[in-house]
C-alpha cells in the first residue's frame, strides 16, 4: 500500500505556493496560479498516485514555474561552475570556508553525493544524526571543573577593589605582568599554602592562597602562550618577505 504523500499550501492574492513532501520526506516547491480549492483536489489527485513528484509531472496537470530559491549574491557563475564541477567529480564542498543550503544547490543543478558515515570517524546518535569524532578534540567539558573556575573567578573580582577605592578593570592584568612578577607572587602564595597544610598560621586564607597561586600560573601560562603566537606570526612574516615578488 503506498504511503499517502503530504501537501502543504499558502496563498497571497491569486498566487498560491505550494510545498509536496515526497515519501521519502524531501521537500518539491512549486508556485502555482490556481485557487486554493483547485490547488487541493488536483494537486492531491497527483502527489498520491504514486508517480515521483517532479516539476514535470506537475505541470502534466497545472499550469506551473518551478519555485528555485535564490543563490547567496557571492555566488558568481564562476562560482557556480565550480561547485557543478566538484560534484560531478564526487569531491566535497570547493569552498569549505562558505555554506549554502544542500537544497538551494540542488534548485540549481548541483547534486553532491552524501558521504558514507564512518563508525570510526564520526559520532553516531541514536536518532541517526551524525558529525565528526571528537576523540582528537579537546574536552574542555572534562578536562575543566565549573568549581574551580568559579572560585578563581570569585578570588579575580573581590580584588579589583584597590585601597584608594579605584576599581581596575576585569581584564587589567592582561596588559601586561612580566614573568618575573608572576613568579614571585605565586611563590608567596605557594608558601601560605604550604604553612596552612602543615597547620602553620599563614598572611591569608587557604581560599585566596590556593586561588591566588592558580592565578599567577595560569598568567605565567597566558604570557608563554602568547610569545608562542608572536614568534609564529614572525616567521611567517619572514617567510613572506623572503618570497620573491611576482
Amino acid at each position: 500500500m503506498a504511503t499517502k504523500k503530504e501537501t502543504k499550501w499558502t496563498s497571497d492574492t491569486d498566487r498560491v505556493k505550494v510545498m509536496a513532501f515526497d515519501v521519502d520526506g524531501e521537500a518539491k516547491i512549486f508556485e502555482l496560479s490556481l485557487a486554493p480549492k483547485a490547488v487541493m483536489a488536483r494537486l492531491d489527485k497527483y502527489v498520491n498516485s504514486g508517480e515521483p513528484i517532479t516539476p514535470e509531472g506537475v505541470a502534466k496537470i497545472l499550469p506551473i514555474r518551478a519555485y528555485v530559491r535564490p543563490l547567496p549574491e557571492w555566488v558568481t557563475p564562476e562560482i557556480l561552475d565550480e561547485y557543478k564541477r566538484a560534484a560531478a567529480a564526487g569531491e566535497t564542498n570547493p569552498f569549505p570556508g562558505r555554506c549554502i543550503s544542500r537544497h538551494v544547490l540542488e534548485d540549481h543543478g548541483v547534486v553532491f553525493r552524501k558521504a558514507a558515515v564512518d563508525p570510526a570517524a564520526h559520532t553516531v546518535f541514536s536518532t541517526g544524526a551524525y558529525r565528526d569524532s571528537d576523540k582528537d578534540k579537546i574536552d574542555f567539558e572534562g578536562h575543566l571543573s565549573p568549581l574551580t573556575l568559579m572560585a578563581i573567578g570569585r578570588y579575580m573580582h573581590k580584588h579589583r577593589f584597590l585601597k584608594d577605592g579605584t576599581v581596575r578593570a576585569s581584564d587589567n592584568w592582561q596588559l601586561g605582568f612580566d614573568d618575573a612578577s608572576f613568579l614571585k607572587s605565586g611563590l608567596r602564595h605557594q608558601m601560605n599554602v604550604w604553612l596552612i597544610m602543615r597547620g602553620h598560621p599563614a598572611e591569608e586564607s587557604l581560599d585566596d592562597a590556593l586561588n591566588g597561586w592558580a592565578f599567577n600560573v595560569l598568567g605565567l601560562i597566558h604570557n608563554r602562550e602568547k610569545r608562542k603566537i608572536e614568534a609564529a606570526g614572525n616567521r611567517d612574516a619572514d617567510a613572506a618577505s623572503a618570497r620573491p615578488a611576482a
